[in-house]
Protein backbone atom coordinates (compact mmCIF):
# COMPACT_ATOMS: atom_id res chain seq x y z
CA UNK A 1 0.00 0.00 0.00
CA UNK A 2 2.72 2.54 0.69
CA UNK A 3 4.75 1.46 -2.65
CA UNK A 4 0.91 2.96 -4.49
CA UNK A 5 0.82 6.10 -2.81
CA UNK A 6 4.66 6.86 -3.09
CA UNK A 7 4.22 5.66 -7.23
CA UNK A 8 1.35 8.26 -7.58
CA UNK A 9 3.27 11.08 -5.57
CA UNK A 10 6.03 10.28 -8.27
CA UNK A 11 3.49 11.33 -11.47
CA UNK A 12 5.27 13.69 -13.68
CA UNK A 13 2.45 16.32 -13.49
CA UNK A 14 4.48 19.19 -13.45
CA UNK A 15 2.47 22.17 -14.25
CA UNK A 16 0.48 23.09 -11.87
CA UNK A 17 -2.50 24.99 -13.84
CA UNK A 18 -2.69 21.95 -17.06
CA UNK A 19 -5.87 20.58 -15.45
CA UNK A 20 -7.68 23.84 -15.32
CA UNK A 21 -6.34 25.26 -18.39
CA UNK A 22 -7.29 21.99 -20.23
CA UNK A 23 -10.93 22.19 -18.51
CA UNK A 24 -11.58 25.56 -19.48
CA UNK A 25 -10.50 24.82 -23.16
CA UNK A 26 -12.66 22.09 -23.59
CA UNK A 27 -15.70 24.34 -22.08
CA UNK A 28 -14.72 27.16 -24.76
CA UNK A 29 -14.74 24.06 -27.38
CA UNK A 30 -17.48 22.54 -26.40
CA UNK A 31 -19.81 26.19 -26.01
CA UNK A 32 -18.69 27.02 -30.01
CA UNK A 33 -19.32 23.41 -30.73
CA UNK A 34 -22.87 23.75 -29.66
CA UNK A 35 -23.58 26.89 -31.17
CA UNK A 36 -22.17 24.96 -34.84
CA UNK A 37 -24.48 22.58 -34.21
CA UNK A 38 -27.43 24.05 -33.25
CA UNK A 39 -27.06 27.69 -34.70
CA UNK A 40 -30.73 28.25 -33.40
CA UNK A 41 -29.78 27.64 -29.56
CA UNK A 42 -29.83 29.69 -26.96
CA UNK A 43 -27.02 30.95 -25.15
CA UNK A 44 -27.87 29.62 -22.14
CA UNK A 45 -28.49 26.47 -23.71
CA UNK A 46 -25.04 26.24 -25.01
CA UNK A 47 -23.67 27.14 -21.64
CA UNK A 48 -25.86 24.06 -20.22
CA UNK A 49 -24.85 21.54 -22.93
CA UNK A 50 -21.43 23.08 -22.35
CA UNK A 51 -21.10 22.56 -18.66
CA UNK A 52 -22.30 18.73 -19.04
CA UNK A 53 -18.81 17.79 -20.65
CA UNK A 54 -17.26 18.78 -17.26
CA UNK A 55 -19.44 16.32 -15.48
CA UNK A 56 -18.56 13.40 -18.14
CA UNK A 57 -21.98 13.26 -18.99
CA UNK A 58 -22.56 14.72 -22.70
CA UNK A 59 -25.65 15.86 -23.49
CA UNK A 60 -28.61 13.84 -25.06
CA UNK A 61 -29.85 14.27 -27.99
CA UNK A 62 -26.44 14.74 -30.43
CA UNK A 63 -27.64 12.79 -32.91
CA UNK A 64 -25.77 10.55 -35.48
CA UNK A 65 -24.11 12.50 -37.51
CA UNK A 66 -21.17 14.02 -37.41
CA UNK A 67 -20.46 16.75 -34.70
CA UNK A 68 -18.40 19.83 -35.51
CA UNK A 69 -14.44 19.39 -34.87
CA UNK A 70 -14.53 21.55 -32.05
CA UNK A 71 -17.11 20.24 -30.36
CA UNK A 72 -15.69 16.20 -31.26
CA UNK A 73 -12.21 17.49 -29.69
CA UNK A 74 -13.43 19.71 -27.12
CA UNK A 75 -15.02 16.71 -25.45
CA UNK A 76 -12.20 14.96 -24.97
CA UNK A 77 -9.99 17.70 -23.67
CA UNK A 78 -12.50 18.60 -20.91
CA UNK A 79 -12.67 14.91 -19.75
CA UNK A 80 -8.58 14.96 -20.07
CA UNK A 81 -8.56 17.82 -17.93
CA UNK A 82 -10.77 16.58 -14.66
CA UNK A 83 -8.68 13.59 -15.19
CA UNK A 84 -5.52 15.30 -14.64
CA UNK A 85 -6.98 17.05 -11.33
CA UNK A 86 -7.66 13.54 -9.75
CA UNK A 87 -4.55 12.40 -10.85
CA UNK A 88 -2.73 15.30 -9.39
CA UNK A 89 -4.89 15.15 -6.06
CA UNK A 90 -3.85 11.89 -5.97
CA UNK A 91 -0.33 12.80 -6.01
CA UNK A 92 -0.72 15.11 -3.63
CA UNK A 93 -1.75 12.79 -1.02
CA UNK A 94 0.81 10.22 -1.87
CA UNK A 95 3.26 12.85 -1.80
CA UNK A 96 2.33 14.28 1.81
CA UNK A 97 1.96 10.56 3.12
CA UNK A 98 5.38 9.53 1.96
CA UNK A 99 7.13 12.28 3.72
CA UNK A 100 5.11 11.66 6.41
CA UNK A 101 6.24 7.93 6.98
CA UNK A 102 9.55 8.93 5.91
CA UNK A 103 9.62 11.98 8.68
CA UNK A 104 8.40 8.87 11.10
CA UNK A 105 11.69 6.29 10.00
CA UNK A 106 14.25 9.15 10.53
CA UNK A 107 16.88 9.25 13.19
CA UNK A 108 19.07 11.73 13.44
CA UNK A 109 17.35 14.18 11.95
CA UNK A 110 16.73 18.22 12.41
CA UNK A 111 12.86 19.09 12.11
CA UNK A 112 11.90 22.74 12.06
CA UNK A 113 7.99 23.79 13.13
CA UNK A 114 6.68 26.39 11.61
CA UNK A 115 5.00 28.08 8.61
CA UNK A 116 6.57 31.55 8.72
CA UNK A 117 9.49 32.32 6.14
CA UNK A 118 11.75 32.23 8.75
CA UNK A 119 10.94 28.53 9.43
CA UNK A 120 11.18 27.95 5.67
CA UNK A 121 14.52 30.34 5.88
CA UNK A 122 16.25 28.05 8.79
CA UNK A 123 15.26 24.35 7.35
CA UNK A 124 17.13 25.24 3.76
CA UNK A 125 19.80 26.99 5.62
CA UNK A 126 20.12 23.63 7.90
CA UNK A 127 20.60 21.19 4.59
CA UNK A 128 23.15 23.28 2.93
CA UNK A 129 24.80 23.03 6.09
CA UNK A 130 24.22 19.22 6.27
CA UNK A 131 27.12 17.20 7.13
CA UNK A 132 27.93 13.83 9.59
CA UNK A 133 25.55 15.57 12.71
CA UNK A 134 22.11 14.90 10.68
CA UNK A 135 20.92 12.84 8.24
CA UNK A 136 18.09 15.08 6.73
CA UNK A 137 15.99 18.01 7.82
CA UNK A 138 11.93 18.39 7.79
CA UNK A 139 9.86 21.21 8.07
CA UNK A 140 6.29 20.92 10.02
CA UNK A 141 4.45 23.36 8.86
CA UNK A 142 0.85 24.46 7.08
CA UNK A 143 2.04 25.45 3.82
CA UNK A 144 0.10 26.03 0.45
CA UNK A 145 1.73 23.86 -2.43
CA UNK A 146 4.06 26.40 -4.12
CA UNK A 147 5.49 26.72 -0.58
CA UNK A 148 6.15 22.61 -0.26
CA UNK A 149 7.15 21.97 -4.17
CA UNK A 150 9.87 24.98 -3.74
CA UNK A 151 11.18 23.60 -0.46
CA UNK A 152 11.25 20.25 -1.29
CA UNK A 153 13.41 20.73 -4.45
CA UNK A 154 16.09 21.58 -2.03
CA UNK A 155 16.04 18.16 -0.61
CA UNK A 156 13.82 19.18 2.43
CA UNK A 157 11.12 16.84 3.83
CA UNK A 158 7.83 18.70 4.20
CA UNK A 159 5.10 17.40 6.40
CA UNK A 160 2.20 19.28 6.67
CA UNK A 161 1.26 20.25 10.25
CA UNK A 162 -0.14 17.57 11.98
CA UNK A 163 -2.12 16.89 14.73
CA UNK A 164 -0.26 17.00 18.25
CA UNK A 165 -0.73 13.30 18.90
CA UNK A 166 1.64 12.95 15.76
CA UNK A 167 4.66 14.59 17.07
CA UNK A 168 6.36 12.22 18.62
CA UNK A 169 6.63 10.39 15.97
CA UNK A 170 8.31 12.67 13.66
CA UNK A 171 10.06 14.30 16.66
CA UNK A 172 11.29 10.72 18.04
CA UNK A 173 15.24 10.23 16.88
CA UNK A 174 15.78 13.94 16.06
CA UNK A 175 18.79 16.01 17.07
CA UNK A 176 17.77 19.61 16.95
CA UNK A 177 14.34 20.91 16.88
CA UNK A 178 14.05 24.72 15.73
CA UNK A 179 10.51 26.24 16.26
CA UNK A 180 10.11 29.87 14.27
CA UNK A 181 6.89 30.80 14.70
CA UNK A 182 4.96 34.64 13.84
CA UNK A 183 4.38 35.21 17.50
CA UNK A 184 4.86 34.26 21.33
CA UNK A 185 1.81 32.62 21.62
CA UNK A 186 2.29 30.34 18.56
CA UNK A 187 5.94 29.39 20.04
CA UNK A 188 4.56 29.06 23.63
CA UNK A 189 1.68 26.52 22.46
CA UNK A 190 4.81 24.64 19.66
CA UNK A 191 7.16 24.65 22.44
CA UNK A 192 4.39 23.07 24.75
CA UNK A 193 3.71 20.33 21.89
CA UNK A 194 7.31 19.67 21.48
CA UNK A 195 8.47 19.49 25.57
CA UNK A 196 5.09 16.97 26.28
CA UNK A 197 6.45 15.03 23.66
CA UNK A 198 9.93 14.58 24.39
CA UNK A 199 8.17 13.19 27.86
CA UNK A 200 6.15 10.91 26.37
CA UNK A 201 9.67 9.37 24.20
CA UNK A 202 11.48 9.17 26.91
CA UNK A 203 14.98 10.57 28.97
CA UNK A 204 16.87 9.62 25.70
CA UNK A 205 14.94 12.85 24.00
CA UNK A 206 14.87 15.41 26.35
CA UNK A 207 18.59 16.15 25.71
CA UNK A 208 18.00 17.62 22.25
CA UNK A 209 18.57 21.24 22.20
CA UNK A 210 15.52 22.97 21.36
CA UNK A 211 15.53 26.55 20.04
CA UNK A 212 12.95 28.96 19.55
CA UNK A 213 12.83 31.77 16.86
CA UNK A 214 10.08 34.26 17.27
CA UNK A 215 9.42 37.19 14.29
CA UNK A 216 9.85 40.84 15.60
CA UNK A 217 6.00 42.69 15.01
CA UNK A 218 5.90 46.13 13.72
CA UNK A 219 4.91 46.88 16.84
CA UNK A 220 7.89 45.91 18.58
CA UNK A 221 10.33 47.16 16.12
CA UNK A 222 8.10 50.52 16.45
CA UNK A 223 8.66 50.58 20.48
CA UNK A 224 12.61 49.50 20.38
CA UNK A 225 13.01 52.25 17.85
CA UNK A 226 11.17 54.67 19.98
CA UNK A 227 12.94 53.51 22.81
CA UNK A 228 16.40 53.82 21.26
CA UNK A 229 15.62 57.40 19.95
CA UNK A 230 15.16 58.83 23.06
CA UNK A 231 17.66 60.83 24.55
CA UNK A 232 15.99 59.87 27.86
CA UNK A 233 17.00 56.70 27.65
CA UNK A 234 20.59 56.84 26.00
CA UNK A 235 22.25 55.16 29.21
CA UNK A 236 19.76 52.79 29.54
CA UNK A 237 19.97 51.45 25.72
CA UNK A 238 23.87 51.61 25.40
CA UNK A 239 23.79 49.24 29.04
Amino acid sequence: RASVWQSVSRLPLKSRYLPEILVSVGFMMGWVGFGQLDPGSSWSDRLYSAMQLLVLAGPSGLGTGALPPLLSWGRFVAAAGLVGAVLRLLQRLGAERAQYRKARRARQHIVVIGSTPEARAVALARMRARDQSHRGVFLVGALDDAQVDAIREHGVGVVRDRREGAWAEILDGAVEVVIAESDDGWADARLQTVLESFEALGAASRTVPVRVLVRETDLARTMRAEYASDPRRGTAVAA
